[in-house]
């Protein structure tokens, strides 16, 4: 059983045992002991569980100041939701908890969320158009926005790392996507179903830190005499002073990988922000499927690219030549 199977029948579940209606009739919720009703809405201490058809007002939902996580399903299937504001303090929207709200067209207030680090929760929202994601996001969950027709554009941090599984499968209306040099992950079928997309991955001309690495590995090859004590004292004669040497800070590695010209991520970790080296980016089969163009400006990227089966219109930039190579693979496997 898939991920979206096991959440649609809870859902399922949740309907059958449900004695609420949308007259107004509570009589579930207010028998809860852990749920209380606020503003005719059931929360749970900081969570807000279930909002119903009476409580929209002329299409619009203004999710209250004190509500930090917003749970599954908390507004699912409200046909009657046109606009949702949210406020900078939502910590986490739990998944599918939007899901089949078709009339929903707008998101607002998340731009300024700083503890949000995932987002979540939109799947088969059709008439979605617009939702600014805050600065903070690392990851986009796995069907986020899977199936948001009318989803014209999403915009991208560079604290981005990963873009989940069918994360923007079928979301048609996406014109242009840049990809920022942070992200590590473009999972399976991410962008499936994406025929009007360009989708811009952003790779500047720094190294990784495995290259640089394996670079330096290659140099000291290079030399085959073996080490005497002479030149080469025991490196266990050291171990006390490197216990003792103080560890280099996040601003020092980074005055560090910026010199050594190596790519870096900030990240949030257990509410601490720490400074990561960035790796290759990954892109798994047909996250790319369907897709209308695909430019980058790495060369071990396109490589990655066209292995991940891309079959469509590829760009790539040669910034250091001040030219672009376009090739349309497709074509190309028809010609041949």
């Amino acid at each position: 059983m898939g991920l979206f199977d096991f959440f649609r029948n809870l859902q399922n579940r949740n309907k059958e045992s449900e004695q609420t209606s949308d007259s107004g009739n509570f009589s579930k919720a207010q028998s809860q002991p852990s749920s209380v009703m606020y503003d005719g809405i059931s929360v749970e201490k900081d969570l807000l569980r279930r909002v119903y058809p009476n409580n929209i007002q002329n299409g619009n939902f203004i999710v209250p100041k004190n509500i930090k996580s917003i749970n599954l399903f908390a507004f699912s299937d409200l046909k009657n939701l046109h606009s949702v504001v949210m406020h900078d303090e939502i910590r986490f929207i739990s998944p599918l908890a939007f899901q089949g709200c078709e009339n929903l067209t707008e998101v607002s207030g998340l731009e300024n969320a700083e503890t949000m680090n995932t987002i979540d929760g939109f799947n088969s929202c059709s008439n979605l158009e617009k939702i600014t994601l805050p600065q903070s996001i690392q990851i986009v969950a796995d069907g986020a926005f899977n199936n948001c027709k009318r989803l014209k554009s999403i915009n991208f941090s560079d604290n981005l790392w990963c873009i989940s599984s069918h994360a923007f499968a079928g979301c048609e209306s996406l014109q242009e996507v840049l990809i920022p040099a942070s992200v590590e992950m473009i999972d399976t079928a991410a962008f499936a179903g994406c025929t009007n997309l360009t989708l811009t991955i952003i790779d500047d001309d720094k190294i990784y830190l495995q290259d640089y690495l394996k670079e330096q590995d290659e140099y000291t090859s290079q030399f085959n005499d073996e080490p005497t004590d002479e030149y080469f004292p025991d490196p266990t004669d050291f171990e006390e002073d490197i216990e003792e040497a103080p560890q280099m800070s996040d601003e020092e590695r980074e005055i560090l990988f910026n010199d050594l010209g190596i790519k870096y991520r900030k990240a949030s970790i257990g509410g601490k922000e720490i400074l990561l080296p960035a790796v290759k980016i990954i892109i798994k089969p047909d996250a790319l499927a369907g897709v209308k163009e695909v430019i980058a400006y790495n060369q071990t990227t396109i490589e990655t690219i066209i292995k991940s089966g891309y079959r469509g219109k590829l760009t790539y930039v040669d910034k250091e030549h001040q030219e672009t190579i376009t090739i349309d693979i497709k074509a190309m496997d028809d010609y041949q």
